[in-house]
């Protein structure tokens, strides 16, 4: 396929993408109008009206400062605001939203563009669509919250590294770095990818030697992208911070009692408001939790964390493995539904989404949705094909998935060994409808050999799961 015919194809998905995104924002009171997920708005408004990543005047490094960042420019476009008026609020966070929303479609047209050159076209703009289109993905367009943007950075930096790769060359790779040193400022999962690209490169394409060189360039370019923010952590703590203080509290979690696999409800309320709260009351002298207090004691925190860890480790390591495995098996097979239930349920009149729906626990029978039901389980029916895909990429060796490869174990494996929650299940997603596209494709490819009209089959099959998303995602923009 021509780069013409490609670049016309992503723009075909991104525009089918932008349209559902732009007609949801239309017609549906969205998630952040009646829900803030952590306090990323507030810190990107404080950044917008004081300059400072923190409270007021007062600095914290608990946050990576890429999500707040993006908020502050939004609230900057028209001259950074005094103050935060509700009429300022309410116009940004509708900016905010349609900032989101052609990301979503820069990342599904991105995806498509990419996949296409490795697949035939109707299987990869099945898959793009399948990520973009998706009644999950498109509730989170209206979500004050790094998960959106998040997403569509791992789709554009892991086919930024497939290129960089590709090229064999040393500018590429340092190139690539800085770019994914930007994407770590958003979450700082991927810090350690640099150590995947050389494994993974080891083990694969080339000798030892060469795989360090390669990667040493491409950690270069990642330190050197960190290194300004992390310089401005040791100007305000005295200490080395990479990205955010925040490490320790995540792993902590995960080493206090078991963590069942539960998509749809938000572990660390549970954790939070039994074994967290003395501990933060202690080093903070508040009595109950407050993001003040939180940000002028960060690091104090995460040293508390840290030794409460270290105690938990050596007196019950049992559980920690057993949570390592329990987030490994959810971040492979679970699926979560809860933000298309939430997004249903907000638009009937006078609801409120209440902490308790998420609580472990709790039947979550505030809106029974058919839509959800049904995108958990296409979504899942898609976990056979993937791994179809991945053993036959896995077979041939093929470089193609050498950077889903790197991107997806460092941030799985991130996840596994810290903290897996409600908030993190995105992440599986671009690597879910890459690997699953491609088993499409090697389904494809192999009943081809006994005639054309079965190997169309296979693609038929593929364009009806993502037409079967993106009606899901229109159902939920029209009867939600």
């Amino acid at each position: 396929m021509s780069a013409g015919s490609r670049a016309r194809l992503a723009a075909a998905v991104a525009l089918a993408v932008l349209a559902l995104a732009l007609a949801s924002l239309h017609r549906l009171r969205q998630l952040g109008d009646a829900w803030n997920p952590d306090e990323w708005y507030l810190l990107g408004a404080n950044l917008a009206v004081h300059g400072t990543l923190g409270f007021g005047d007062e600095p914290t490094v608990f946050r990576a400062p890429g999500y707040p960042a993006l908020v502050a420019a939004v609230l900057c476009m028209g001259g950074c605001p005094a103050a935060l008026t509700p009429a300022v609020i309410w116009d940004t966070r509708r900016a905010l939203y349609l900032a989101q929303a052609l990301a979503l479609a820069l990342g599904a047209g991105g995806a498509a563009f990419w996949w296409s050159g490795r697949m035939s076209r109707s299987v990869a703009a099945a898959g793009a669509l399948s990520l973009g289109a998706n009644p999950y993905v498109l509730a989170l367009v209206g979500l004050p919250h790094y998960s959106l943007v998040h997403l569509v950075l791992l789709v554009l930096g892991t086919w930024a590294l497939a290129a960089a790769l590709a090229k064999r060359q040393w500018l590429p790779m340092a190139a690539c770095g800085v770019l994914w040193g930007l994407f770590t400022l958003v979450r700082p999962v991927t810090l350690p990818l640099p150590l995947f690209v050389l494994l993974l490169l080891g083990v694969t394409e080339e000798g030892w030697a060469a795989a360090l060189r390669r990667s040493a360039v491409f950690a270069v370019g990642l330190v050197l992208a960190v290194a300004p923010w992390t310089l401005r952590n040791f100007e305000v703590r005295g200490r080395l911070v990479p990205v955010n203080a925040q490490a320790w509290v995540a792993l902590w979690a995960s080493t206090v009692g078991p963590m069942p696999v539960k998509p749809d409800h938000y572990n660390w309320y549970r954790v939070a408001r039994t074994e967290y709260l003395p501990v933060f009351s202690r080093v903070t002298g508040a009595a109950a939790f407050e993001y003040r207090a939180l940000y002028a004691h960060d690091v104090a925190l995460e040293d508390a964390f840290r030794a409460e860890t270290i105690r938990n480790l050596g007196r019950q390591p049992g559980t920690y493995v057993a949570n390592v495995g329990r987030a490994a098996s959810a971040l492979l097979f679970a699926t979560s539904s809860l933000p298309i239930r939430l997004l249903g349920a907000l638009q009937r009149p006078g609801v409120r989404l209440e902490d308790a729906w998420f609580e472990p626990g709790h039947p979550q029978d505030f809106h029974p949705s058919p839509l959800a039901r049904a995108y958990a389980g296409l979504a899942t029916a898609l976990l056979p094909v993937a791994a179809i895909g991945l053993a036959a990429g896995v077979r041939r060796r093929d470089p193609f998935l050498l950077a889903p490869a790197m991107v997806g174990s460092c941030v799985g494996l991130a996840h596994a060994l810290t903290h897996m929650d409600l908030f993190y299940y995105y992440v599986r997603l671009p690597f879910l409808f890459l690997f699953a596209a491609y088993g499409f494709e090697t389904l494809r490819a192999r009943a081809t050999k006994g005639g054309e009209g079965a190997g169309r089959k296979f693609v038929a099959l593929a364009v009806a799961v993502a037409l079967g998303f993106a009606a899901l995602s229109l159902g939920l923009v029209l009867c939600a």
